[in-house]
Parts: structure tokens; C-alpha cells; sequence
């Protein structure tokens, strides 16, 4: 693509009149979904007269020049067995909406009960914690993820992005000890936990039309990494008007997903999928790639390595396999990463401990492989999947520790109500808390003694 538009709303959804403004932008083009819930139209100008009508909070952007989107897992609420708070509750809302960062890093909101987004893909992972309220934070560091053994709660999540997202420039690399620093300097944490349990989800894709657990219908459709028809998406946005739908989401970069439609008006939608010649069943190899649509170089070897794979009539069902991703947490559980010299493609291959999204550990299959090596090696890796692979019930992943510095620090929280402090070092002998006490360690009913203001309201303002 000589020239592009990238288009971001956070947390990857639109409403009709939104979409429909993207729809008229890339009428003569086509638009492809990215692989952060965003919008890709070639040859096209992001000062394209439709696209400066969205909504305040969508960014219309140079493809080759532009921020990240915020990844939010709130689509997967209602579908499945999905028991996610933070959609039930409108959390993930509330903090989107609190969210002004530059974008410069790659944050993740998402509940650790769904399977239809990888949870760690950004270098900023928030996963919801079983208390409710309160979230983890992952931070990915060259493909290595670490745990906060902090637990932040919902209305601090915006804030912790911009502590980050002010110390980094783009593309810095993080660094966790100094991120775990400047947090416990800087927020009030009531709570830590030394782990964080991951349990084994079934992935699912939740192609099609399913029933969601108010009894109303979802639908997901699948481009199967082809170029979106404008005309379809038109018609999509009136259809979800009239029915009075008022979000269309996109899942990460692999489809358009609809949901909370009536029993009776699925019909209504059977016939526009009809009349445009899509189909709600792809197989399984269709499904199991990751590919960045836009990149059709991309699109061409996957397809060439799925017709090989066809031919020898091989299940890879329960396997994500991802082509030149943008990050190795993508979900994948087998990634290829591709190399170009003259009209020549060598090849890549690496494999996820165990098989398990949940590992970290990425194991390498081969380097300058073939084509012909690459498509063995993918049998082999197939065979162990079936035969040697194990999905252990829970995966805990172990918190950093917070250094001792950090440990006995002690510091000075002031009301902002009527500006009475309390002195950690001091603390409160006169009603039982103990000199040295921490302030996130009171309890949760304790309040000023002056104006009785919670002590969630309590700042930090300066270090003795």
C-alpha cells in the first residue's frame, strides 16, 4: 500500500453512524480489520471528508505514522460461558472514557474468563483479579511477561497508564522494577497479591449466530483475511440502526461481531449475508490464522501453506497459528515469522511451551527453514500437539517482589477535603494503629478523623 488510513476507536467498537462514515471513505477501496481492533482502508487519506464526521473519541491516522489502539476485551461479554464483571458492570466503559493517553504504548483491558482475545498483546496487560473492582497489570518486556504484585483498582487504571505512558518514549523498552517504583511513589495501593491464576479457557471463535445468556443473539462474521466490501458494511450499519443496535465491534483483527439481536430479527440478517455470498462456516485452518489482512504477501503464503496442509487431510483444530504478527503474545500457540531476500522466502518457527497461551516460554523449531522445511515441521508440531500436549486445570504466574527500599519507605497521605495528613511513620496510637503502619494496610472503614472522608480519597503527597 503506497498511502493508508488507520482508523482507532478504543476498545475496538463503533456505532452504525461511525462505521457507516468508514464504509463511505473506502467505497472505492475496501477496508481491512487490524489486528487491534482497528480499521485499515488503503489508498486512502486519514483527511478523507467522511472519516473527519466520527465520533470525538475515534482517531483517524496515517497507517505508516500512528498511535496504538486500547484492546478491550468487552465484546466477549454475554457470549459463552463468559462471567466477566467488568462487562456486566460497564467497568470497561467507565475507564475508556477515563483514558486520554498519547497512545504511545500498547495497553490491554481483559477479562481473564474470556477466549476470544489474547490477554497479553500489549505491553500494558490489565486482567481483571477474581475480587471484583480490582485489576492485575502485566507489563511485556521483549516477550517476556512480568507481574505487578500490586492490585489496582478500576478507577486507578487510567492513572497508572499515564504515570507509564509519561516516563516512556515510543518504542522504549520497559523496564518492570522501575514501572513497580514509580507506581508505589506515586498511587495509593491497598491491595498485593504474589500471583496471579490463570485457568484453562476453550478457545472459541463464536463464528456465526449464538444464543448470549439474556437469550438474545449474537453474530460474528468472518472475512477470512479478504478485503471488506463497503457495500456490505453499508448495509451491516443500516440493518443494526433499524434494529436498534447501537454497537458493532471488531474483534482482534479477525472480525465484525453484533450482538444483543432479537430472535425473530435474526432472519433479517441471514438474508443480507445471503445476498452477499458470506459464509458463517469456515474450517478450522481458516480460523486458526493470525495474518495482518492488509498485507496480502502475507495472506498469499498462508494460503499456500493451508492448501499443503488440506491436501494431507490433517486436523490442526484447537491450534492458532500466526504469520509475521506485530507481538509473539498475540495467542498464537505457533508463530512463523517470515524473511525476504530478492524473490525468496525463508522461514521462522516457534512454539509455545506445552502449547498453552498461558506459558511465556516460546521454543524455537527451526531458522531459514524452506518452505517444504517449514511445511514438515508443521506436521511435526501437529503430531506433538496430539500427542505430547497437556493443558494443566491452572497456570499461577508469580509476582514480582517489591524491594525493600520500596517495602520500608514511608509516606505522608493528606485529605483533600480538609487536608488533615496521615504519617505512616507516625500512625494513629490513640485508636490502636501502630506507628510504621502502611496506609494501604488500614481498614477498609477507616476515614479521617476530621471530616470522616473515606480513604480512598486520601493522595499520597511526599515520602519522609
Amino acid at each position: 500500500m503506497k498511502s493508508a488510513t488507520l482508523i482507532n476507536s478504543p476498545g475496538g467498537f463503533y456505532t452504525p453512524k461511525d462505521l457507516l462514515h468508514c464504509a463511505g471513505a473506502a467505497k472505492n477501496h475496501g477496508l481491512y480489520l487490524g489486528q487491534r481492533q482497528n480499521i485499515i482502508i488503503p489508498d486512502v487519506s486519514f483527511k478523507h471528508s467522511e472519516l473527519q464526521k466520527l465520533s470525538g473519541s475515534i482517531v483517524s491516522e496515517d497507517y505508516y505514522n500512528h498511535t496504538n489502539n486500547i484492546v478491550c476485551s468487552h465484546a466477549a461479554g454475554g457470549l459463552g460461558e463468559n462471567n466477566d464483571w467488568a462487562y456486566c458492570n460497564d467497568t470497561y466503559l467507565e475507564i475508556l472514557t477515563q483514558i486520554h493517553s498519547s497512545g504511545k504504548l500498547k495497553v490491554n483491558l481483559c477479562s481473564r474468563e474470556q477466549s476470544l482475545f489474547p490477554i497479553f498483546s500489549g505491553q500494558l496487560n490489565f486482567i481483571t483479579a477474581e475480587e471484583e473492582g480490582y485489576w492485575h497489570l502485566v507489563v511485556n518486556v521483549s516477550n517476556q511477561r512480568q507481574l505487578l504484585p500490586f492490585l489496582f483498582r478500576s478507577n486507578q487504571v487510567h492513572q497508572v497508564i499515564k504515570l507509564i505512558d509519561d516516563q516512556y518514549l515510543p518504542d522504549a523498552l520497559l523496564d518492570a522494577e522501575k514501572i513497580m517504583a514509580l507506581l508505589s511513589k506515586q498511587l495509593i495501593i491497598e491491595k498485593q497479591l504474589p500471583e496471579l491464576e490463570l485457568h484453562a479457557r476453550h478457545p472459541s471463535d463464536y463464528e456465526g449466530f449464538q444464543q448470549m445468556k439474556n437469550g438474545k443473539f449474537s453474530l460474528n462474521i468472518f472475512s477470512n483475511h479478504k478485503i471488506w466490501d463497503p457495500i456490505f458494511i453499508s448495509e451491516l450499519c443500516e440493518l443494526s440502526s433499524k434494529q436498534g443496535l447501537e454497537r458493532i465491534y471488531l474483534t482482534a483483527g479477525r472480525s465484525l461481531l453484533l450482538k444483543h439481536i432479537e430472535e425473530n430479527l435474526c432472519f433479517e440478517w441471514q438474508n443480507l449475508i445471503g445476498r452477499h455470498n458470506i459464509t458463517l462456516r469456515h474450517s478450522e485452518q481458516d480460523l486458526s490464522w493470525m495474518v495482518p489482512a492488509e498485507k496480502r504477501e502475507l495472506v498469499h503464503i498462508k494460503e499456500k501453506i493451508i492448501q499443503r496442509l488440506h491436501a494431507g487431510g490433517l486436523s490442526f483444530l484447537g491450534l492458532y497459528i500466526a504469520l509475521d504478527p506485530a507481538e509473539f503474545e498475540c495467542g498464537a500457540q505457533i508463530i512463523i515469522n517470515t524473511h525476504k531476500q530478492a524473490d525468496k522466502y525463508t522461514y521462522q518457527l516457534f512454539h509455545k511451551e506445552d502449547f498453552d497461551y498461558r506459558r511465556c516460554l516460546f521454543i524455537c523449531d527451526g531458522i531459514e527453514l524452506s518452505f517444504e522445511q517449514l511445511l514438515d515441521s508443521l506436521y511435526s508440531l501437529r503430531k506433538m500437539f496430539f500427542l505430547h500436549s497437556s493443558r494443566e486445570k491452572v497456570v499461577v504466574m508469580q509476582a514480582l517482589k517489591a524491594s525493600v527500599d520500596t517495602e520500608e519507605e514511608m509516606y505522608i497521605y493528606q485529605c483533600p477535603n480538609c487536608l488533615t495528613q496521615y504519617h505512616e511513620a507516625v500512625g494513629q496510637p490513640h485508636i490502636g494503629i501502630a506507628a510504621g503502619t502502611p496506609f494501604m494496610q488500614l481498614p477498609e472503614a477507616w476515614a479521617c478523623e476530621l471530616c470522616e472522608t473515606n480513604k480512598k480519597a486520601f493522595t499520597r503527597i511526599s515520602s519522609l
